[in-house]
């Protein structure tokens, strides 16, 4: 069949992928036996300017989206819990290792009741600071590392492809103020009436990278 490739990351090893989910699967015994929640997290960079995405037009036509020039962005940092779709996020003027542990603050004061926070995070640099470990050795937030270039592993990758399913696809925002608005709308209070849906599309049931061939 006549298609376009799908795009993978380099270098993403198949091996390194399947220990980390059978360590995923260790940690979710024992956070289930402690009553720990586990968290998937990440920051993403949600821009003004106009994503153009399928949808269903008429056969024989065609469909005209404005754009605009607009290259604002949102910088939001957020942790999503499987076991009840519960989401907590917040917004930075830049993500850095200071907002991480601003972040960090945010969670430990969320769940003041446990044992261990278990935080699974890429790799990114404000995420593996000195700065950051530092504070984690005396943090109630314990962080396991993703294996390099593998998104896959990280269903939070999967909220984000459904907030701009909401918020950008094929959507004008002309005033960054009304696209910030909609964006916090959606976590704020589209995401509680849509919880069968975050069910349906964010598991962890993994799909591994294989090396491209």
């Amino acid at each position: 069949s006549y298609k376009k490739p799908k795009l993978i990351p380099k270098g993403a090893n198949v091996e390194v992928q399947k220990a980390f989910i059978a360590d995923y699967e260790a940690l979710m015994n024992e956070a289930a036996i402690e009553g720990d929640p586990v968290l998937f997290g990440d920051a993403v960079h949600p821009s003004q300017q106009t994503r153009p995405s399928y949808g269903w037009i008429k056969k024989g036509q065609d469909k005209e989206i404005e754009t605009t020039g607009a290259r604002k962005r949102v910088n939001l940092m957020g942790a999503l819990n499987l076991e009840d779709m519960s989401f907590f996020y917040q917004d930075f003027e830049t993500i850095n290792s200071q907002s991480t542990l601003k972040f960090f603050k945010k969670l430990e004061e969320a769940y003041p009741n446990v044992r261990k926070i278990h935080w699974i995070l890429d790799n990114a640099g404000y995420f593996t600071s000195d700065e950051v470990r530092k504070y984690l050795e005396t943090s109630r937030i314990k962080v396991h590392y993703l294996p390099p270039r593998c998104p896959n592993l990280n269903p939070i990758e999967r909220l984000w492809k459904i907030m701009h399913e909401y918020v950008s696809n094929n959507k004008v925002y002309g005033k960054f103020k009304d696209f910030k608005a909609a964006l916090f709308e959606f976590f704020d209070t589209t995401l509680a009436n849509i919880t069968e849906i975050l069910v349906n599309r964010i598991t962890d049931n993994f799909h591994l990278i294989n090396p491209a061939k």
